[in-house]
């Protein structure tokens, strides 16, 4: 999805200055809220959908984690793999927000200025490896 918003396919084009990450930690996620999350794409009929946090193996890391991941012969469901999903039911306090990631500095700094203000504790990184470029 991030690639398709900064892209603007079928959506409205948003650079990458206006998005950021938000950062939970998953251990406390899960004993808040009701969750779902799937081994690749949602809307894959060949995806599945787990209840059980220790179903997180059925997840394929090794792509999750690549920056590139494009289909090849050998492997043509790479896309769908990356694309796993976890969904929460319920909305999350802001207090469960442990870290912000930036594109760049400006964007950095505007979110620490904000931080700092309302007295969070929140980490904020710029992590442009985090974005398509």
């Amino acid at each position: 999805m991030l690639y398709r918003i900064q892209k603007g396919f079928r959506v409205t084009k948003r650079p990458p200055e206006d998005i950021i990450y938000l950062v939970f930690k998953l251990d406390e996620i899960i004993e808040l809220v009701e969750y779902v999350f799937t081994d690749g794409h949602g809307y894959a009929s060949m995806s599945n959908w787990f209840e059980d946090i220790d179903s997180l193996d059925f997840l394929d890391n090794e792509y999750i984690k690549r920056l590139r991941w494009e289909n090849t012969d050998e492997d043509p469901d790479r896309k769908r793999r990356k694309q796993a999903e976890f969904w929460i039911k319920q909305p999350l306090s802001i207090d469960l927000i442990t870290g912000i990631a930036t594109f760049n500095e400006v964007c950095n700094e505007r979110l620490s200025e904000l931080v700092n203000k309302y007295q969070r504790n929140i980490t904020v990184k710029t992590k442009p490896n985090f974005y398509y470029q």
